[in-house]
């Protein structure tokens, strides 16, 4: 397996200048608690991702109770609401999928998403695999950044599928082949149930696995899509990480991260034995995260009259180093990777 370390990011770029888009997050966190609190909701017995029944509580955000499985250590929410809630959330919701001002757009895309691409395209030539066309899935796609980035590059088939409503319309606009549906109505769709079609290289699923409700029923059907060399590419909040630790401190700034639409989040071991136990074998791990964004943003919202000050402006130019000796460290709040079928 291969390891990279760091990718420098110019945070006030993609996430607007100061920080009133992370303190905004944390907002959007608290609403969104709210409306999912009348939902009902049921107990979860088992660990998402391993099965095991042993649990301990590890903190409570906006009055959700997380709980961390004693065996894979992968972290979840202890009562869930089901999927269809999540579905009824997305039809109309205008916050957590539209969010992109045009330059940001852009930053993210050759900023954020070229240099995912750039690595998975990478790996299949490693893998004797030819770029020169090929069939990308996007499993909430959201508004389309990375599907724009890759028609802009590669002369490929994209396509990407969210039940964001108001996401679907800011992607088809962007000139992306974007389908309102969930991943079990597209597979029904586009598959003879008496004969599976393996249709895709490349499946990206970013900050997809972690607000499902049931994780391993989603990547057997991502199996079914891939073909025999296809790449899975997703990336999620890391648990064992600089920001997981300051949220277990501060969870009432929990934005990013233990938020209700969050019904899981991984750590570096529950995601290998997420991947590997299901059939698939990690090529490539890269170690970044916005720790020292997150934290940073957080000090501002508990202290304000920092947020002007010299102190934080320093930090802020120096954002890359202090997040590279994260980075080298494992501490990143970022689990990315790409993965094969075995």
């Amino acid at each position: 397996m291969k390891t990279k370390y760091s990718k420098p990011v110019s945070p006030e770029k993609f996430k607007g200048k100061g920080f009133d888009a992370m303190h905004a997050v944390v907002e959007i966190a608290k609403r969104s608690a709210l409306y999912f609190k009348k939902e009902k909701k049921e107990k979860v017995e088992e660990c998402l991702v391993c099965g095991s029944n042993f649990n301990d509580k590890i903190l409570t955000a906006f009055e959700i109770e997380f709980v961390q499985c004693k065996n894979c250590t992968h972290v979840f929410q202890k009562n869930q609401f089901s999927d269809k809630s999540v579905y009824k959330f997305f039809e109309t919701d205008k916050e957590i999928n539209c969010h992109l001002p045009e330059d940001q757009f852009q930053y993210r895309c050759e900023n954020i998403n070229k240099p995912k691409i750039d690595e998975v395209m990478q790996l299949r030539v490693e893998m004797g695999c030819s770029n020169n066309d090929g069939q990308w899935l996007d499993i909430g796609c959201g508004a389309g950044d990375l599907l724009f980035q890759l028609n802009k590059d590669y002369h490929w088939n994209g396509v990407g599928i969210d039940i964001s409503a108001p996401g679907i319309e800011m992607a088809k606009n962007n000139g992306i082949n974007a389908i309102l549906t969930d991943l079990f109505d597209y597979y029904s769709s586009t598959n003879n149930q008496d004969k599976i079609t393996k249709s895709y290289d490349i499946i990206s699923a970013m900050g997809y696995f972690d607000l499902v409700q049931e994780p391993t029923k989603h990547l057997k059907v991502v199996k079914r899509l891939l073909k025999d060399k296809g790449l899975l590419m997703l990336d999620h909040p890391k648990f064992d990480s600089f920001t997981g630790d300051l949220i277990k401190s501060v969870p009432e700034c929990a934005g990013r991260y233990f938020n209700a639409l969050e019904r899981s989040i991984f750590t570096d071991k529950s995601m290998k034995y997420f991947l590997e136990t299901n059939g698939f074998e990690v090529l490539f791990d890269w170690k970044y995260g916005l720790d020292i964004y997150t934290f940073i943003s957080i000090i501002t919202l508990k202290l304000p009259q920092l947020a002007k000050s010299n102190i934080v402006e320093y930090i802020n130019s120096k954002n890359n180093e202090f997040q590279s000796i994260i980075d080298n460290s494992g501490y990143n709040d970022v689990n990315f990777c790409i993965a094969k079928l075995k």
